[in-house]
């Protein structure tokens, strides 16, 4: 066969494939935020149903009614907070992270109430994403800080500790089954887990419940990580 041909047939093959690929057919609804320029960030869902987020240049939390439509606002009282991420916890109330303001905020929606909770020796953080763990202590992580936090929702304490690499940039956070917090390293090649089991950490004279173990990524030894999950999620 010619390489004339040999082309043409591989041209003939390509746009099969794409003639192939379908359209998705699926009807997008779009819902007006209030405040203009907000910029809405982060969605979740509360137990009740209701839809928040995070109205980052507005200074706002938003709730949307997914049934109904219907939008409330609630303004944060630090200006310049820069709301980021948030959770509900199964109360309903929403926690969220300051990430201009320095603070993680909990936010009652039946007064509108909003507490602010900040490190006791005034060390500077900038909360990025947070994550309840199945004992409902609140996790989060810090951006260019390069902190893991921890605050325990009861008492208000918040512990932190630094990545073990240098400008980790700490990003997106999730726990697992076994209730271990793994995190991605956003300005390396690595995501971690922190042992919860192990008080060997201590931050400016307070010790935090957790150790980081940072794993290269990607994790390729099942069995290594599987260790780690069923040694760390076992206390």
């Amino acid at each position: 066969m010619s390489l004339r041909k040999v082309c043409l047939f591989a041209l003939a093959a390509t746009l099969a494939g794409f003639a192939a690929v379908e359209m998705l057919n699926v009807d997008i609804k779009e819902y007006t935020v209030p405040t203009p320029k907000s910029r809405p960030h982060d969605p979740a869902f509360a137990p009740d149903g209701s839809l928040w987020y995070t109205g980052q240049a507005a200074n706002k939390l938003g709730r949307l009614d997914p049934k109904t439509g219907e939008f409330k606002e609630y303004p944060l009282k630090t200006p310049n907070s820069g709301p980021h991420g948030l959770v509900a916890d199964k109360g309903g109330n929403i926690w969220f992270t300051a990430i201009s303001g320095g603070y993680v905020g909990k936010l009652d929606p039946k007064t509108g109430a909003i507490a602010e909770f900040r490190p006791s020796d005034g060390a500077e953080i900038d909360p990025h994403t947070p994550v309840f763990d199945h004992h409902g202590i609140l996790w989060f992580t810090n951006q260019e800080t390069n902190y893991i936090g921890r605050l325990d929702p009861k008492t208000g304490k918040m512990t932190l500790t630094k990545s073990p690499t240098p400008r980790a940039v700490p990003y997106g956070i999730v726990v697992t089954q076994n209730n271990v917090p793994f995190f991605c390293e956003f300005g390396t090649n690595k995501l971690a887990s922190i042992d919860r089991c192990r008080r060997r950490t201590r931050v400016r004279g307070e010790s935090l419940w957790g150790l980081m173990a940072p794993f290269i990524t990607p994790i390729s030894r099942a069995d290594i990580s599987g260790t780690s999950i069923r040694q760390a999620g076992s206390c």
